[in-house]
């Protein structure tokens, strides 16, 4: 659940779209606003297919061994009284398997990495890791960036404890990255694999 976050392009604008720091000052979100675009998340076959440089070649030859990896592309900017545009950061998102992320920022002043983990503690409780990297020169605009992403991720922990989990799900046209990436990240299920209702009534946390 977490991790679909990336393949719903459609609450970036609502969730993440008003200023980070609109809680200290709420008169800042009358002039700012982030803005979100350029998002594209593929599995890895499709992302392999939309490549054809020879680098890619043996990924190819290999490429049902890593199915358990997808991809995503994200342009940020903060959008300053609706004409100007400062603050671009490009993101390359790469999620291996179920429970780890890595995300690429490409600013105009360097690169920066954050390492993303996500474990089941219990029946909808789950412990999210980040641990940013940056170069020695970048560390107050990581500062900065690491915390305007704490914030932000507060917003969808707002939402996901209040979420409320149907059997079959209305997912309209806008929604088909969702349901691709649910469908790539059925693979990590089995027959075997617990439900809720059989967690739910294990002692074995």
């Amino acid at each position: 659940e977490v991790a679909e976050n990336g393949a719903d392009s459609a609450h970036l604008s609502a969730v993440h779209g008003p200023l980070v720091f609109t809680k200290i000052a709420h008169f800042l979100s009358a002039f700012a606003r982030h803005s979100w675009t350029n998002l594209n998340w593929t599995p890895h076959n499709s992302f392999l297919e939309s490549l054809n440089s020879k680098e890619t070649e043996l990924e190819r030859q290999d490429s049902e061994n890593l199915r358990h990896r997808a991809y995503m592309t994200l342009r940020h900017r903060l959008v300053l009284f609706e004409r100007f545009e400062v603050l671009q950061l490009d993101v390359n998102v790469k999620q291996i398997g179920p429970g780890y992320v890595e995300l690429m920022m490409h600013t105009t002043l360097g690169s920066m990495c954050i390492f993303q983990t996500v474990t089941p503690m219990e029946p909808l409780l789950q412990k999210v890791t980040h641990i940013l990297y940056s170069p020695p020169l970048l560390a107050p605009c990581a500062s900065l960036l690491f915390l305007g992403e704490c914030l932000m991720f507060e917003r969808d922990v707002a939402i996901w404890n209040r979420k409320k989990f149907e059997k079959r799900p209305l997912l309209v046209k806008e929604d088909k990255s969702i349901l691709a990436y649910r469908r790539w990240y059925a693979q990590f299920y089995s027959q075997h694999s617990p439900s809720y209702h059989s967690a739910i009534k294990s002692l074995q946390w």
